[in-house]
């Protein structure tokens, strides 16, 4: 007893901890007797002992310890210190946990205290994300093997693991919690510092369980608009230590930057034993029930600095990393001007509107296809270049068929440029043919859908909603020009020369990743704008040009005027638009 009260322990503590001394046993891993092992059971949730222990060496009281600090029979498993699911306080030593409950274990927060009931392992479970995504905080004490946790335990929560740190004057957490004079528990709180990047939501505990029957309504996170967020999957490497193999690995992971600035990963939750993999639900780690697990674009353009610079401002804890949407287009503009004479200045503004909108793409119902048209020669591949360029996972192919437009659509979830479409036949868009039929029903969310048979010969629907652009050297019939808006292009006159300085590779691809921050934070003002509109809807070209009126109003009224100048008139011009 005198030992534990040196250690920091109260008597009260060690009664309701049910802490005692082993029985001399025999080791059997090395025949010698085990005496005066400090003894401590694993407890129910009400403080009760479940039959199994655990054991720690007292340093001058036991005799032939099993291990340097402490041990136990069968596998290492997890050591609570109460039920709570708002707060997680972590500690690699059950000791620093003991003296971490004994001080603020009576706090009013809804707190749980966990350690591992042995020395050198970790709890199974602590490997899985979805363990940890069922607490709104993790706290981890800076306590004897904290380090170890964080190399070890930390990259596979997938989540944001706060550090306590100790304060002056005190040495170390013992030290502190010991004394007479520890911090309140809003101060430590307060203290507490990230560790890795954040991922989990700002809302506080997980979403309730109830038991029984339930609504099937999982949302699509591929790249889409649901319950008011907007999400990007992004490809990351994972890289951890293996215990069972004594060196790191390396693994590619789908996370989901949602945008309020939690980055989440997704998982099957448990099942029955012998579920099948098609009655299994997925979820996000905040709990969000998913169609499929996320799946980050082939041509993704969102680079993870940005992402990981998008979570810090999201968390108040960096600067905004994106400018104002007015400074964003004017950027856009003069990208545009350095790639390609149009002879109407305010092509420029509806190219620059057009490119912001394929990143917020998501957020509406029917989107114009952009229809460069011209001469051979005329600029109209290098618009799609520029374009394709700074839009959000944009790729820029020839002449494809209906079932190439789809897979890249459904495997970039982004722009899409169909460069030099004056193809005949199966490639034509001015008949019958499959990729006019896509076209046609691919410019509204409702109806972009196509049933696709796998390797395997099950049909899944294939959503090819997108933005999408084409150039050709003429107008298209009217039933597929009414869903299009024409930029026309011509040759330079004279020698003509650009007036605008080009922007590096570098500078193009910041001003991409300042288009990705903009469009998560924005994205529900610009809905806000979008749903105005849409009360007023007419027409099928009002229903293709609001998009693009919607962001040109965010960006002040010159430039929101020169958009719905250019629209006005190209309505008047084409005479193959149906209204």
């Amino acid at each position: 007893m005198d030992k534990l009260r040196v250690l920091g322990l109260h008597g009260g503590t060690i009664e309701r901890l049910h802490l005692g001394l082993k029985q001399a046993y025999v080791s059997r891993h090395d025949g010698l007797e085990v005496r005066d092992a400090l003894s401590y059971p694993l407890l129910s949730d009400d403080g009760l002992p479940i039959g199994r222990y655990a054991y720690r060496n007292l340093q001058g009281i036991t005799t032939n310890p099993q291990h340097p600090k402490g041990w136990g029979p069968g596998p290492c498993t997890e050591y609570r210190l109460g039920n709570g699911e708002k707060i997680a306080v972590v500690a690699a030593d059950v000791l620093d946990l003991w003296l971490a409950w004994q001080t603020y274990g009576q706090t009013d927060e809804d707190v749980v205290f966990i350690s591992r009931s042995q020395w050198g392992e970790w709890p199974a479970e602590w490997r899985s994300g979805q363990h940890w995504s069922s607490f709104g905080q993790v706290l981890l004490i800076d306590g004897d093997g904290a380090a170890d946790f964080i190399a070890e335990i930390a990259p596979l929560t997938v989540r944001e693991i706060l550090q306590i740190r100790t304060p002056a004057p005190f040495q170390s957490f013992t030290d502190m919690v010991r004394s007479f004079q520890a911090p309140p528990w809003d101060t430590l709180l307060g203290s507490a510092r990230p560790i890795q990047l954040v991922i989990e939501s700002e809302e506080p505990g997980r979403q309730p369980v109830d038991l029984g029957i339930f609504e099937a309504a999982p949302i699509d996170v591929s790249g889409g608009f649901a319950c008011g967020n907007l999400y990007y999957p992004v490809a990351v490497e994972q890289r951890h230590v293996d215990d069972r193999l004594g060196k790191i690995v390396h693994r590619y992971r789908t996370l989901v930057v949602r945008s309020d600035g939690a980055l989440l990963s997704a998982e099957p939750l448990p099942a029955p034993c012998g579920t099948a993999s098609s009655e299994r639900v997925l979820a996000l780690s905040d709990g969000t029930r998913i169609k499929g697990l996320p799946a980050a674009s082939t041509s993704g353009t969102w680079s993870f600095g940005s992402i990981q610079q998008f979570v810090e401002w999201r968390k108040r804890r960096g600067p905004r990393p994106f400018r104002e949407l007015s400074d964003l287009l004017e950027t856009l503009e003069k990208h545009l001007r350095s790639r390609v004479w149009l002879p109407d200045e305010r092509a420029y503004a509806l190219a620059a509107t057009f490119v912001a909108m394929t990143h917020v793409h998501q957020i509406f119902d029917a989107l114009p296809i952009l229809l460069a048209v011209g001469p051979a020669g005329s600029g109209k591949s290098e618009l799609g270049e520029a374009i394709a360029r700074v839009a959000i996972n944009g790729t820029l192919a020839g002449q494809l068929r209906a079932a190439g437009m789809v897979r890249l659509l459904d495997q970039t979830h982004g722009l899409l440029v169909l460069d030099d479409m004056d193809g005949t036949g199966a490639a034509s868009v001015d008949g019958d043919s499959e990729i006019a039929q896509a076209l046609k029903s691919g410019y509204k969310r409702s109806t972009a859908r196509k049933p696709v048979a796998d390797r395997a010969g099950r049909i899944r629907i294939v959503d090819y909603f997108g933005p999408k652009m084409i150039t050709r050297t003429k107008l298209p019939k009217p039933i597929l020009g009414s869903r299009m808006i024409a930029i026309h292009t011509a040759p330079a006159l004279g020698a003509h020369a650009f007036n605008c300085a080009g922007l590096t590779e570098e500078k193009l691809d910041a001003l991409r990743d300042e288009l990705h921050c903009w469009a998560l934070a924005s994205a529900n003002h610009v809905l806000a704008c979008y749903q105005e509109l849409r009360e007023h809807h007419k027409c099928r070209w009002d229903e293709i040009t609001s998009p693009l009126l919607a962001i040109s109003d965010s960006a002040g009224s010159d430039f929101f005027f020169r958009v719905k100048a250019y629209i006005d008139c190209d309505s008047s011009r084409c005479s193959h638009r149906e209204h």
